[in-house]
């Protein structure tokens, strides 16, 4: 910024000059407050959405659950697995007949 005095009209030239830039800032600064809102909005809608499917919000609480259930679906999927070559032995074993 400078020092120097300036007339009226250097100043009112100066400002017309700003104004688009300012306008630009000011529809940025409506844009990102909107958007906050919505945000904070959509953050308490599934922080609900979470305390009704897993009666937590709590996201330390939801990586342990989420853990849990990985480590229960692998359990699943290696008796799954254990089961299909059971029923392989199973049938590998009559095709061979009768020992």
């Amino acid at each position: 910024m400078s020092n120097a005095v300036r007339n009226d009209a250097d100043n009112l030239k100066a400002l017309q000059e700003i104004q688009p830039r300012y306008e630009r800032l000011r529809t940025a600064r409506i844009r990102v407050d909107a958007d906050i809102e919505r945000f904070a909005k959509e953050y308490e809608e599934a922080k609900a959405a979470a305390e009704e499917m897993l009666g937590t919000s709590d996201e330390a609480k939801i990586r342990d659950m989420i853990q849990e259930a990985r480590a229960e679906n692998t359990q699943a999927v290696d008796e799954f697995i254990a089961a299909v070559r059971a029923v392989e032995a199973d049938l590998a074993a009559l095709d061979r007949g009768p020992a």
